[in-house]
C-alpha cells in the first residue's frame, strides 16, 4: 500500500491530488494497482503526515505478523 500523487495544472495553477493504492496480481498474473481511497487536494505537509503515518501503520502490521 502506497500513496500515489498526480499533478494537475489549469489556468496557472498547480494542484496535487493523493490517492492510497495497493498493488495486487489479477487471476490471469498481471499486476495491476487498485485505489482503495481517494484523498483529494492535499497540501504538502499533510501528503508528508500521510505518508509518515502509513508507514508507521505498516510496520505495526509486519511486526504482528512476524515479518
Amino acid at each position: 500500500m502506497y500513496l500515489r500523487l498526480s499533478t494537475v495544472r489549469r489556468a496557472n495553477r498547480t494542484y496535487r491530488y493523493a490517492q492510497l493504492v495497493v498493488s495486487e496480481r489479477r487471476a490471469d498474473g498481471t499486476p495491476t494497482n487498485r485505489v482503495v481511497a481517494s484523498l483529494g487536494a492535499l497540501s504538502d505537509a499533510a501528503i508528508a503526515g500521510g505518508r509518515a503515518a502509513l508507514a508507521a501503520s505498516l510496520r505495526r502490521t509486519r511486526r504482528f505478523r512476524g515479518r
